[in-house]
């Protein structure tokens, strides 16, 4: 049993190897990241303004690679309620006094909970099925720091999101 696990193993970390390969070939910048460590395990997202593709590499095993012009729409999800997305109109209140944070931050304290157990993002993309991934690997407490570096870090994801989406290529702070 063990012997299979190990040569499954094997084989997907070379096919992760060829992946970054072929980023590196295409002359792929990974200097633009958030990273996040979510239930799956750690998640990057590289942003490649000049070449105008995101990367999305998950536990060092899997790389996916997304034109700006596949991606269609985003959401942000705190325990299956919908927190932020970029549809026009979809601003939560906060986000209209505060900007982007603001969204995340005045949804997520909308809920008398004092624990978020699920925060996940969907990324909508042209003919293919949506990227969700689940970044939270536990519940958070709304007054711990590793939930205020959370909400920083999907604040430079969503405004990155949206600025590709708006055809507006912000460079990010690496965190």
């Amino acid at each position: 049993m063990i012997i299979i696990n190990v040569k499954k193993n094997k084989i997907k970390y070379q096919e992760y190897q060829k992946q970054l390969l072929q980023l590196d070939n295409i002359g792929f910048s990974k200097s633009q990241f958030i990273a996040f460590y979510s239930s799956q395990g750690l998640l990057n997202f590289y942003i490649d303004t000049n070449l105008r593709k995101i990367a999305c590499e998950l536990q060092s095993l899997s790389v996916i690679l997304i034109d700006f012009d596949d991606i269609i729409k985003y959401e942000i999800v705190f325990d299956n309620m919908l927190v932020k997305d970029n549809a026009v109109g979809n601003a939560i209140v906060g986000g209209i006094v505060a900007g982007g944070v603001g969204a995340i931050v005045g949804a997520s304290s909308a809920n008398s909970k004092q624990f978020i157990n699920s925060i996940v993002i969907h990324i909508y993309r042209k003919s293919y099925i949506p990227l969700t991934y689940n970044l939270s690997s536990k519940p958070l407490s709304k007054i711990s720091n590793e939930y205020a570096q959370m909400i920083q870090r999907l604040d430079f994801l969503s405004y990155n999101l949206d600025s590709i989406l708006n055809n507006k290529f912000i460079q990010i702070q690496t965190t």
